[in-house]
């Protein structure tokens, strides 16, 4: 949605309408206002827990500190460890350099951790809050190259054992590629099979992370629900085995895939609505 032709410019806006960033940085871009809508329709409690959650999976979260607002956002994710672990702050050089308590709380802590995740940036807003364009038009490159480093310090692959904070959604996504398509009580019930503590609760709020970072998507046919993955093919690198198995993982998938195809028996149209949700997401 865009902004009413004479509404206030900020930054971020300047950035991705008016210099068209997006294609350059290494990432898709989600904004907050599309997690926002989607946290309406979850079963979080919080905001800050449905933060933490999209934390786990996000490469990065970017704020871009430039309203009363988003400083007070500041605040609160520096003092969350998972939020804080993948921000990375935009600021302007005035707060960064002001005597107060944004400067020796939130900023502090995140510098102590790693300043290089903070830039300071010499924008100026004019006496309306909007951005003097002419401030920040000179830092745009620097701006693309700050983002992108901070992605590319990211590590393109993890390990089951090491992410164990992503172990759910890693779950889901596995599922939901060998099945093809499942709803979400039948989802619900193979990932109690592995991990028996889970509810529909937390299962309903990954797949809304997972979604709104376009891990999965959800289509109805008929009088159902359906959640599948957005990806084509497999979204797994390698497998590990325990000693002693056959370690062909292409036939142990098919293997599994083959048995819960024959649970499921899902049709032949919501096989083919997989394909198109699959096909229309880039």
């Amino acid at each position: 949605m865009q902004d009413a032709p004479h509404a206030a410019c900020s930054l971020r806006h300047y950035l991705l309408r008016d210099r068209r960033i997006a294609p350059r940085l290494k990432a898709d871009v989600v904004l907050a206002e599309e997690a926002n809508q989607l946290y309406r329709e979850s079963d979080y409690g919080d905001l800050i827990s449905f933060e933490e959650d999209i934390s786990k999976i996000a490469a990065l979260i970017l704020l871009i500190a430039e309203s009363a607002g988003s400083l007070a956002e500041l605040g609160a994710f520096a003092a969350v460890p998972s939020i804080r672990k993948r921000l990375a702050v935009l600021i302007q050089s005035e707060h960064e350099e002001a005597e107060s308590f944004v400067r020796y709380g939130p900023l502090e802590r995140l510098k102590s951790e790693d300043d290089r995740r903070l830039a300071a940036i010499p924008w100026i807003l004019n006496k309306k809050s909007a951005l003097i364009k002419q401030t920040a038009a000179p830092h745009v490159s620097d701006i693309v190259g700050f983002i992108n480093e901070q992605l590319k310090r990211i590590p393109a692959e993890e390990s089951w054992k090491s992410a164990e904070e992503l172990q759910t959604f890693v779950l889901i996504l596995w599922l939901l590629h060998l099945s093809h398509a499942m709803t979400i009580t039948q989802l619900l019930s193979y990932t109690q099979a592995i991990r028996p503590a889970m509810t529909q609760k937390d299962l309903r709020n990954a797949l809304f992370c997972m979604k709104l970072a376009g891990w999965v998507t959800k289509f109805r046919h008929l009088n159902c629900d359906y959640w599948c993955s957005t990806a084509m093919a497999d979204p797994f690198s390698r497998y590990s085995f325990k000693e002693g198995v056959e370690r062909d993982p292409i036939r142990r998938k098919a293997d599994v895939a083959d048995a819960i195809a024959k649970e499921l028996k899902l049709s032949r149209q919501v096989r083919e609505r997989v394909q198109e949700k699959k096909g229309a997401i880039p």
